[in-house]
């Protein structure tokens, strides 16, 4: 089985906002950015489809499925940073973000998740749709968060080192499972 992981094009959010889970609207460029991930997976028809709800994810995934349905999952949006959703990184409460990002796995922003908290859904969805599915080849259009957090349960990295993995806006990472053994490969064509 080839899943394909690919992650939503740049969106309309001034620099410096933090916005994971809510849901904004993608540049004006996003036609050209959709072309881009198109040509990257081109030539390869999915047979299932799965997206994050959020509209910068949906819109791609109805790009890229063809004659494939798409089926949202709420499980694979973006970290919820609570109070902090659309605030301006540099004003943020300074020692309520140094904090979390002291303890971003097991902590939170307020009213907002923790990183294995987004680890726990995605895993969950991963087994739940991945695991047991008979589909040869599969699109998951989401975040970059979701993104490093199926790598790592996939790979058995730590989640703290997840973020040494670079999941770029457009990026498309091709997971090839077969007989319990799991391979990765980032695609650019």
């Amino acid at each position: 089985m080839d899943v394909y992981l690919i992650r939503h094009s740049a969106v309309a959010v001034e620099k410096g906002i933090c916005y994971g889970r809510s849901d904004v609207d993608l540049k004006e460029s996003c036609g050209l950015e959709f072309e881009l991930v198109k040509k990257k997976v081109k030539g390869i028809t999915a047979d299932q489809v799965f997206s994050s709800p959020a509209v910068r994810c949906t819109q791609l995934a109805h790009y890229l499925a063809g004659s494939s349905k798409v089926i949202p999952d709420e499980r694979l949006w973006e970290l919820n940073f609570g109070e902090w959703e659309l605030k301006a990184w540099n004003e943020l409460p300074g020692e309520q973000l140094r904090n979390w990002t002291e303890n971003y796995i097991t902590g939170a922003p307020p009213a907002g998740e923790s990183y294995s908290a987004l680890f726990t859904r995605t895993k969950e969805f991963w087994e739940e749709n991945i695991a047991t599915s008979d589909k040869p080849v599969i699109f998951i259009i989401t975040h970059g968060g979701i993104i490093r957090s199926i790598l790592s349960y996939i790979l058995e990295i730590p989640l703290h080192k997840s973020f040494s993995l670079q999941v770029d806006l457009c990026s498309v990472s091709k997971v090839v499972l077969a007989g319990g053994f799991s391979s990765i490969g980032f695609v650019n064509r």
